[in-house]
């Protein structure tokens, strides 16, 4: 910084000759600088957690924010020492951004954090149902947009220049015209930002085809986006053509995952009840503390379609099914019945999983994969000693965030799984690790 300084003509070197640097009035003395660079950072990262706690899905979940110490102070300031613990919406600009971060007290007037050079205070989330026992929210009442527009990053920022030296601002303003001289045209920016547009909706709407089994459709998006999204989609040249081709070469083989799911599948046919005899008992395996497999679940973790086991309450198996890349359909079943079935991409139970297992209280459901080491992970749970139905739809959503939040991977889902345990206690009995 003090380089940068130099630089840019605010200093001369010998002007450090007579710096204090544990005063932090000078802006030459390193107990400056790093106060302004650690204000930044926190600012920077206060900014990021707020704008995503402030979307419409966490919101949902997560309406309220409590205001917290996240660290000690020498002398905290009175107003936020006496508001320790408050809970408001974290709509509420009036109270974040005008009273807790009130430039009067020293503080920057948005309503991220930090709350003023050197505050300690900071936001944590809290719950609808939290929210809703305090009053903040009425029960079943939708998200509603803040009152006021969401302020962006530098809105806050402003610099004068009219006491500024003419030469130096004469110097400023010729080198703000070179570098707008220098910058891309509108034109350009607008067809880039349009191609990334279309490669982001592409990339959902693989997602989404591959969600509801439809392979091919999943396979046929997964070309176009190999081709590159061009800025202007409706050109297609001999160059284009060829990197289609090759696009295709490298597309799943939809034919290739449902004739091997079948070959699969054929082995398990064979272990499915008959007039002639009863299904194969697993009671063994699916009763053991220890995590086992049974010899079916070996075999479906393989598949690149999800299949599913049903044994009934003494063990023995009598269904079974195949379903798509991303999930399956239950069929109904009775009482005290076990399903297993796999996950061909790698990462533990769905919110679907979940939500299946409180919609079939009377029922287990295991899942097994094989995880980002290449292990065998197996997957056992079902509604817990304190199952609330009202609470349901609260879990659903804050597990689907926080697997989002951690980008939807195995590990993501696995640390998302604790911590619903840890927000809602006894409403899923679950358990988890390595086949033994």
């Amino acid at each position: 910084m003090r380089e940068f300084m130099e630089a840019e003509g605010m200093v001369k070197p010998e002007d450090w000759k007579d710096v204090n640097r544990n005063d932090v009035t000078d802006i030459r003395s390193s107990r400056r600088l790093g106060l302004i660079f650690d204000t930044n950072v926190r600012q920077a990262y206060g900014f990021g957690k707020w704008r995503q706690g402030m979307s419409p899905a966490v919101r949902k979940a997560f309406p309220a924010a409590r205001f917290i110490r996240e660290h000690d102070v020498g002398e905290a300031r009175p107003r936020h020492a006496v508001s320790e613990g408050d809970v408001q919406l974290k709509t509420d600009y009036e109270y974040w951004a005008k009273f807790q971060n009130d430039p009067e007290i020293g503080g920057f007037g948005v309503p991220w954090g930090p709350y003023g050079f050197n505050s300690g205070m900071g936001q944590e989330d809290v719950s609808r149902e939290d929210a809703e026992r305090l009053g903040l929210v009425k029960p079943g009442a939708p998200v509603t947009p803040p009152a006021e527009p969401e302020p962006a990053f530098n809105d806050s920022v402003w610099a004068n220049i009219g006491d500024l030296d003419p030469e130096l601002k004469k110097e400023l303003v010729d080198s703000l015209e070179k570098e707008i001289e220098d910058l891309e045209s509108m034109e350009d920016i607008a067809k880039r930002e349009a191609a990334k547009a279309r490669r982001s909706a592409m990339q959902r709407s693989e997602r989404k085809a591959i969600q509801r089994g439809d392979l091919a459709e999943a396979a046929r998006i997964r070309k176009l986006i190999d081709l590159g999204v061009p800025e202007e989609p409706l050109i297609i040249d001999d160059n284009r053509i060829a990197l289609s081709k090759r696009a295709a070469e490298r597309a799943p083989n939809v034919e290739d995952w449902s004739r091997q799911a079948a070959e699969i599948f054929s082995r398990i046919e064979r272990k499915l009840p008959a007039p002639q005899k009863r299904g194969v008992s697993r009671a063994r395996h699916l009763g053991a503390s220890e995590f086992i497999a049974t010899p079916e679940e070996k075999l479906i973790v393989e598949s690149p379609l999800e299949i599913m086991v049903a044994h009934d309450a003494s063990g023995r198996i009598y269904r079974a099914g195949v379903g798509g890349r991303a999930s399956i359909k239950v069929p109904d079943l009775p009482a005290g019945s076990i399903v297993t079935h796999n996950h061909p991409g790698g990462r533990g139970p769905s919110d679907g999983d979940f939500k299946w297992v409180f919609m079939n209280a009377d029922k287990i459901l295991r899942v097994i994969t094989r995880n980002e080491r290449g292990e065998l992970e197996l997957f056992r749970f079902k509604a817990g000693p304190q199952f609330d139905p009202a609470k349901v739809s609260d879990l659903l959503a804050s597990y689907a965030i926080l697997c989002r939040r951690g980008g939807d991977t195995a590990p993501a889902r696995r640390a998302a799984m604790g911590l619903i345990q840890r927000d809602f206690p006894g409403m899923l009995a679950l358990d988890y690790g390595i086949v033994q």
